[in-house]
């Protein structure tokens, strides 16, 4: 692997132990300790790529940010009315709910079934609008 893509790919495993850490504990109840831990790294891994469980914790809810504003932007962009805009809202939210806090997919949207993940995902649901 490419000396970028390492740091990438190491970067995300941090997010991703922080996240499940964050998740079951809150930032308060998470130690430094339990989210390298969690995340299968040092703590000089954690500190090279963020400098503090702040800034950490920052990233997580900020990348949790864009993806649901994708998901809005990707939900008003469909040919769709509005109910059926505020049910594909529901279920993107229900699927996030049910990922928990380390679900980071990218969104994709599709008229008639209302929610396809970025990958397989066996709990989705395929939801249609009544009347429709």
């Amino acid at each position: 692997m490419v000396q970028p893509q390492r740091a990438a790919a190491t970067r995300a495993q941090i997010v991703r132990g922080a996240a499940e850490m964050f998740d079951k504990s809150g930032f308060e109840g998470a130690s430094l300790i339990e989210t390298t831990e969690a995340a299968g790294m040092t703590k000089g891994a954690l500190y090279f790529h963020f400098h503090s469980q702040e800034e950490l914790a920052r990233h997580i809810i900020a990348e949790q940010h864009r993806i649901s504003i994708a998901a809005v932007e990707a939900i008003a962009a469909q040919e769709a009315s509005a109910l059926e805009q505020i049910v594909m809202l529901c279920h993107e939210k229900g699927y996030r709910h049910r990922r928990g806090a380390t679900g980071v997919v990218t969104p994709t949207f599709g008229r008639g079934t209302h929610f396809h993940g970025a990958g397989e995902h066996p709990e989705d649901v395929d939801v249609r609008v009544r009347g429709r």
